[in-house]
């Protein structure tokens, strides 16, 4: 039985590259998945990157192997975006990586005789090296603030800031540089502080 329903029971020359393909797919959204975690600090998001990336590789491959427009596949995959995110607030940073994602997706899957697989594999590791760059980059530069109560009034003073900072440090464990007062409480000795802090490399 060669089809079954109009289909071909099985094309083996199509399945090993769609396999190979989708293990390279896999192996780079895994490294992707990783970055995004460890800089990012976060892994909530990851569902939906990887809901995103292995449909569309599927989409593309089927039709790279037809007559389908690849603009016609943009198109719907811009449609399944802002399906997804027009009503949430989503940080340009995760936006970008979801953008990662589909793009890895999509020059993984698409089949053309133009693009050698060194190619391939170049675009591949262009975007995990961009992606370490700008992160360590951003990482390096980052500075975060947070604000606190502070029970020691006395540190307070524009001759004590030294001793202030050192009991930050202490109490918190972070690489405190700067401190600002937001308001004093003299009747229960407690301050509002806006607290600045640098990300440890």
């Amino acid at each position: 039985m060669d089809t079954i329903f109009g289909v071909p029971w099985f094309h083996l020359d199509h399945f090993t590259l769609i396999v190979s393909r989708l293990a390279l797919n896999t192996l780079v959204i895994s490294l992707l998945s990783m970055l995004y975690r460890r800089y990012s600090g976060k892994q909530e998001n990851l569902f939906t990157f990887i809901s995103f990336n292995l449909p569309i590789f599927f989409i593309v491959y089927l039709m790279s192997l037809t007559e389908i427009s690849i603009g016609i596949g943009f198109g719907l995959f811009a449609i399944f975006t802002i399906l997804r995110y027009r009503t949430e607030t989503v940080s340009l940073k995760d936006m970008s990586y979801l953008f990662l994602y589909i793009a890895v997706a999509v020059f993984n899957a698409l089949v053309t005789p133009a693009v050698s697989l060194v190619e391939l594999l170049f675009f591949n590791l262009v975007v995990l090296a961009t992606v370490v760059v700008l992160e360590k980059m951003i990482q390096k530069d980052e500075k975060r603030d947070f604000q606190l109560t502070y029970d020691n009034v006395e540190n307070l003073k524009p001759e004590n800031k030294t001793l202030l900072l050192e009991d930050l440090k202490s109490r918190t464990g972070f690489e405190v540089f700067d401190v600002r007062v937001k308001n004093i409480d003299l009747h229960t000795g407690l301050a509002k502080l806006q607290v600045f802090f640098e990300q440890p490399s």
